[in-house]
C-alpha cells in the first residue's frame, strides 16, 4: 500500500482512513486487482463422468378408469420395480390424505357472528362457574380434613 492512500485521520474514530484508488475486498492487492490469478490444479483433461445406469423399462398390464386408481394399482403391483412403485406412491399420497385445513368456517354469509360470540361467552361463563364450584368444594373438603386432624 502506498503512502498516498493514507491521506487523513478520521475525526470520529481517530484512525487512518484509506482513500484514493483503494478497492476493498478479499484477495485484492494494493492496486485493486486480484493478488493471484486462480490456476487449475491439473492441466490434464477432465475425464467423462461415470454413466448413469439405465432403469429397466416398465411393462405392466395395469389399467384403470381414472388416474388415482391407476396410481394405486401401480404401487400395489409387486411385479413392478420398486422405483416405479415409489414414484406412483409419491404422487398418489397427495390425493389420499386430506390437506390440513380449517374444519369449520366461522364467518361468511348467513352466519351471525354476534350470536356465535354470545353463545361462546355463555359456554365460557358456565365452564368458569363449574371450576369455581369445584374449587370451593375442594377448599371445604380440605378445611374439614384439617378440622378432623386437629381433633
Amino acid at each position: 500500500m502506498s503512502k498516498d492512500q493514507w491521506l487523513r485521520i478520521s475525526p470520529r474514530t481517530g484512525k487512518p482512513v484509506k482513500q484514493g484508488n483503494y478497492m476493498a475486498g478479499p484477495g485484492r492487492g494494493p492496486s485493486g486487482v486480484p493478488a493471484r490469478t486462480p490456476q487449475l490444479a491439473s492441466t490434464e483433461p477432465i475425464s467423462k463422468p461415470a454413466p448413469i445406469p439405465e432403469q429397466p423399462p416398465i411393462t405392466s398390464s395395469v389399467t384403470a378408469e381414472d388416474a388415482h386408481t391407476l396410481l394405486k394399482r401401480i404401487y400395489n403391483d409387486v411385479s413392478l420395480p420398486l422405483y416405479a412403485r415409489l414414484d406412483a406412491a409419491r404422487i398418489a399420497i397427495r390425493h389420499e390424505t386430506p390437506p390440513i385445513a380449517a374444519s369449520k368456517s366461522l364467518g361468511g354469509p348467513g352466519t351471525d357472528l354476534a350470536k356465535q360470540l354470545e353463545e361462546g361467552r355463555k359456554r365460557a361463563e358456565e365452564f368458569y362457574r363449574r371450576v369455581r364450584e369445584e374449587k370451593q368444594r375442594r377448599i371445604g373438603e380440605n378445611a374439614q380434613a384439617m378440622e378432623d386432624n386437629d381433633e
